[in-house]
């Protein structure tokens, strides 16, 4: 599961692992959610 986006070191990790666009947009949907 790449759900759990909590900071921005796994964003990166994430990011260089190479998301498809979607997967992209998901998480940094879900980024934002838990940064309000």
């Amino acid at each position: 599961e790449m759900t759990r986006v909590d900071n921005p070191d796994i964003f990166t990790k994430l990011w260089s692992i190479g998301l498809t666009t979607r997967q992209q947009e998901m998480a940094m949907a879900r980024w934002k959610e838990l940064k309000k």
